[in-house]
């Protein structure tokens, strides 16, 4: 298959970013607003019992995935029996693994003390089937760079999910309002996917057809159980150690600072990857496109990021309430993380992107190890040192996948930090003033909360557009010009 012209490359890949730039304002917006709701409806020890579930669903998410999913997205040349393979091994190996869940339910509920877990665990296991039904049609959506089918069903599933779970919550279904907002959310997106593309699966399974695949989705599915683990055993262990009550209150600031930090660099990782994957044998414009994408989500993720830690404490009490002060110095370290996050994101889709899978899952085992060791090494002395061990495995991440993507492509982690310093020194300047206004104006949390957002948007945009207008014009340009550039299309089919 051959790659697209630079024009429409570029056309494709700008109009992907707005499109997934698009769903993830809208779905973040207002699941963060459902959040919210549902912060001052359930307690913190709530939030606890559910991360507990969550731990073992989203591992077996990641298990049914088996990295098939990105892998039919590099494989542009995937025949239909092929893709009809993974399709059947995925619902199969998810029914498979919702048994198993099911089974060990009593032992969960055992362990940790509490019979809620039995019936909730249960009950979540049906998510890792659901979500196997859409896998398919979610990669060839991806690799054909139709992302407004996508950006669709993601503010459909969270709309109607979120409305869902705050009216059972406000009737007094505790975690059970939790479980069926996942549940609903699952089956109304992969119900929207399989409205969104035409390919359906024919009835044919060999597991012959399943091993050009899964020889690049295997090295995937390793580094997926990897990051489960290592990002999920945080919960596991602070569940055990220290209770439910403090596994909500940094569930909370984990989740808060994911926000922002995970939509930026889910922007990066859905379009990067596919993007790339088109231009995968150019090396040229792998550098080019790494170094503008870089620049241009640097752009918005460091203010962003640094912004929320400056004003952690009016936005943590104005938008969740008293109950969760204790997760404000978590949730200020917490930001730092963020702010790498896309930084180590695009680095690790390039690689990914051009077919380095058993070199990702080499730095993977690297990265987790060190990770592991900084973990366990916080244990003992409290929530706050765990929060700092993320965010020396955050930089550690980022040097990692920089590394080999400088010598790849010749744009390594000094050139990219030296590429960003502008835009960061920026950040910072910001950040102090806005921390600076509360000891001056003697107002309430929700007024200043709403002052200091104000002060660092003024600030920052003035640096942008004294720095270089022609980033933000050139977004503004690209919003302005959508009707001409011609959008996507409909969705190719999975041929």
């Amino acid at each position: 298959m051959t790659s697209p012209s630079a024009d429409a490359f570029k056309r494709s890949t700008v109009h992907g970013v707005l499109w997934t730039a698009l769903e993830a304002v809208f779905r973040v917006g207002f699941q963060f607003s459902v959040t919210v709701a549902l912060a001052r409806l359930l307690t913190p020890e709530e939030f606890g019992i559910v991360a507990i579930v969550y731990v073992f669903t989203q591992m077996g998410s990641v298990l049914v995935d088996g990295g098939f999913t990105r892998a039919l997205v590099q494989q542009r040349d995937a025949t239909d029996e092929e893709i009809s393979a993974v399709f059947h091994f995925q619902w199969m190996f998810g029914l498979l693994l919702g048994v198993v869940l099911n089974l060990a339910a009593p032992w969960i509920a055992a362990f940790y003390g509490h019979s809620i877990l039995d019936p909730l665990t249960r009950v979540l296991a049906l998510d890792i089937f659901l979500s196997a039904l859409g896998g398919v049609q979610r990669s060839l959506l991806d690799r054909a760079l139709a992302f407004r089918q996508v950006t669709i069903a993601g503010l459909m599933s969270s709309i109607i999910a979120g409305a869902v779970a705050v009216l059972l919550a406000y009737n007094g279904a505790g975690v059970w309002a939790l479980a069926a907002q996942a549940l609903v959310a699952t089956s109304v997106y992969v119900a929207a996917l399989w409205l969104s593309h035409p390919w359906r699966p024919r009835m044919v399974f060999r597991p012959a057809l399943l091993k050009r695949t899964f020889a690049f989705g295997q090295f995937l599915l390793l580094s997926g159980l990897l990051e489960v683990v290592y990002g999920r055993l945080y919960g596991l262990v602070i569940g055990k150690v220290y209770g439910f009550a403090d596994l909500g209150q940094y569930t909370r600031a984990v989740s808060t600072q994911a926000v922002p930090a995970s939509m930026l660099g889910g922007i990066v990782a859905r379009v990067a990857f596919a993007a790339f994957a088109a231009i995968q044998d150019d090396k040229a414009r792998i550098y080019s496109g790494l170094r503008k994408g870089l620049i241009g989500v640097m752009a918005i993720t460091i203010p962003v990021m640094l912004g929320l830690l400056a004003v952690a404490q009016p936005f943590v009490l104005t938008a969740f309430g008293e109950a969760w002060r204790p997760s404000i110095p978590l949730f200020r370290i917490l930001c730092l993380a963020g702010l790498v996050l896309p930084m180590h994101m695009i680095n690790l889709n390039v690689l990914l992107a051009t077919g380095h899978a058993s070199l990702f899952f080499r730095i993977e085992v690297i990265k987790k190890t060190c990770g592991i060791i900084l973990f366990l090494s916080a244990v003992p002395f409290g929530l706050e040192a765990l929060a700092w061990s993320q965010v020396l495995y955050s930089m550690a991440c980022f040097a990692t996948h920089a590394h080999y993507t400088g010598r790849l492509f010749g744009f390594g982690g000094l050139a990219q930090i030296r590429a960003c310093s502008p835009w960061l020194l920026a950040g910072v300047v910001m950040a102090c003033a806005v921390w600076s206004l509360q000891f001056v104006l003697p107002f309430s949390m929700p007024v200043l909360l709403a002052m200091q957002v104000l002060l660092g948007i003024i600030l920052y945009m003035a640096f942008w557009v004294l720095w270089d207008p022609s980033l933000l014009r050139e977004m503004i340009q690209t919003v302005l010009s959508r009707s001409e550039a011609g959008g996507l299309g409909p969705a190719a089919s999975g041929r």
